[in-house]
């Protein structure tokens, strides 16, 4: 997709990965889980196009969420998933963790955003989406991961808090903090020289997961 071309890139020149951009559908046109169904269909193709390359899977913001929810189905559907990675997923659709109170106005991203995308995305309510409700997921057994959080965006905690809750089910999990930065700095590659930093840093821990 445009908007994440230069991320896309920045990864790929970083990894040595061949990188492929999903451009899945969306919500309200498309609620749950349609995108999640389509992000599956192109990893089962990769997967079955060229089964010795290693597969990982990775997002920012709502791709992370993504990320999140297909490392599930490859697991479920032994699909063999050396990594995924999650740059500032949402996990939690209840959003009662602190940070939204500390950051939920005046950094980009917005508590009102948040309800906002959720009312698109999962209409029929968090109860339907086990995939999304990712805070009450089974995660066991899902591939190692990393998950990059911002300081200053409602989603830090619950992007920490499911760090927390692979490594607590066994799962390799490297939490990456993002101190002074806000959602979507990835965004930023190439004009912020701590959102720079950050996925460079970032793009390290994937090239050694892979």
């Amino acid at each position: 997709m445009e908007t994440h071309d230069p991320l896309c890139r920045r990864v790929a020149n970083a990894t040595g990965a061949r990188v492929v951009s999903v451009d899945y559908r969306l919500a309200p046109e498309h609620p749950y889980p349609a995108g999640l169904d389509d992000a599956e269909e192109v990893l089962h193709w990769l997967w079955t196009e060229d089964p010795g390359r290693p597969l990982g899977a990775a997002g920012d913001s709502a791709g992370a969420s993504l990320a999140a929810g297909l490392a599930l189905r490859a697991r479920d559907k032994q699909i063999p998933l050396a990594a995924h990675l999650m740059l500032y997923p949402a996990t939690a659709p209840a959003m009662t963790s602190p940070s939204f109170a500390e950051n939920g106005e005046g950094y980009f991203l917005t508590r009102r955003d948040m309800a906002w995308f959720y009312q698109q995305y999962l209409p029929a309510g968090p109860a339907s989406a086990p995939e999304a409700d990712l805070a009450r997921a089974d995660v066991a057994g899902v591939a190692p991961a990393i998950v990059a959080t911002a300081e200053f965006d409602p989603l830090r905690d619950e992007g920490a808090a499911y760090a927390a809750r692979l490594a607590a089910a066994g799962v390799p999990a490297q939490y990456v903090p993002g101190p002074g930065l806000i959602h979507g700095f990835a965004g930023f590659v190439g004009v912020v020289d701590a959102a720079d930093a950050a996925v460079a840093a970032i793009s390290d821990r994937l090239t050694q997961a892979l």
